[in-house]
């Protein structure tokens, strides 16, 4: 049976690592906005150029704690061209594993993103391979 002590601690713990899963995922959501500012869009053009409506406000949205899709992450990032460091750390942040090409599915991401295709050709070969293309 654990001490008063040993309760409080491990509530305390508990405490600490939301707090810093909320700080990362703000860190994640400004890095992720301050991306789509660099490229020259808004939130609300990037939505609709991606038919996602608000969807990209509430993400980035510090307040929001809306979950994000690693599949809606993928999309806005490929989009965007993000480089695959970056990629990487804004999915891990969010909560996601990184783009790992020891899963066929990411493999053939890679490929794609390494190769610089465009949303509409990363999901023509994504179906070429029997996935799903990202929406």
């Amino acid at each position: 049976m654990k001490t008063t002590d040993e309760l409080e601690y491990m509530i305390e713990e508990d405490v600490r690592s939301i707090k810093n899963i909320n700080k990362n995922t703000k860190s994640a959501k400004i890095l992720l906005d301050n991306l789509i500012k660099e490229k020259g869009l808004s939130n609300s053009k990037l939505g609709k150029e991606l038919a996602m409506g608000n969807y990209i406000y509430e993400i980035t949205n510090l307040s929001s704690t809306k979950n994000v899709s690693r599949e809606k992450l993928l999309c806005i990032l490929i989009y965007l061209q993000t480089d695959l460091n970056i990629m990487n750390e804004i999915l891990q942040t969010f909560g996601h594993s990184k783009i790992y090409v020891k899963v066929e599915y990411d493999a053939v991401l890679y490929h794609c993103i390494i190769n610089k295709f465009t949303l509409d050709q990363t999901n023509e070969v994504l179906i070429d391979h029997g996935f799903e293309a990202l929406r």
